[in-house]
């Protein structure tokens, strides 16, 4: 970008490169015969986004689940913090990464990780790294609360009788996830 210029009314392209910024009356002049142009109402365009960014999650002490697949399902889950249940260390967080198979699964909730593993700190991870979802023991040992309000730019999520479903999402992961220091 030219700081001189912050924004531009059109752009010239010839086979992949932009060859000239300017304004439309600029742009125009450019043309020839075989010129396609298009007219994009006002929109922005911006260059391609490489967006190489990763989401640090430390947990002092942890025990991994082990999945054969990258995105489980919510049986995969299920089998796993059983095993965990009976081989993790009383106290130690059970961790497990998983895809949006559990994203989009309504079955994986609070209660259902509850039911499973009610006495130790469940905490399942997606890909994403914009989101965990919690039971009980976890939201313990993390300090939040049921009836935690939606953070600026984060939200809990909560199951149709309004209870939370121990779902956090985008910033209010933030203070799950404390800065590494």
């Amino acid at each position: 970008m030219d700081s001189k210029r912050p924004e531009a009314e059109a752009l010239a392209i010839r086979g992949e490169r932009i060859i000239a910024v300017g304004s439309s009356k600029e742009i125009v002049a450019l043309a020839g015969p075989d010129t396609e142009e298009i007219d994009l109402g006002g929109r922005t365009v911006i260059p391609g986004i490489n967006d190489a960014h990763d989401h640090m999650q430390v947990f002092p002490v942890y025990y991994a689940l082990a999945f054969k697949d990258p995105d489980p399902t919510w049986q995969d889950v299920k089998a796993a913090l059983r095993v965990a249940r009976t081989k993790a260390p009383k106290g130690t967080l059970i961790n497990g990464d998983v895809g949006m198979k559990i994203l989009d699964d309504d079955r994986a909730t609070r209660a259902a990780l509850d039911a499973i593993v009610p006495d130790q700190p469940v905490v399942l991870t997606p890909w994403t790294g914009h989101s965990a979802l919690l039971n009980t023991a976890a939201m313990r040992e993390f300090g939040i609360r049921a009836d935690e309000p939606d953070p600026m730019g984060g939200r809990y999520l909560h199951s149709s009788d309004g209870t939370f479903n121990g779902w956090i999402l985008d910033y209010a992961a933030f203070r799950f996830f404390p800065p590494v220091e």
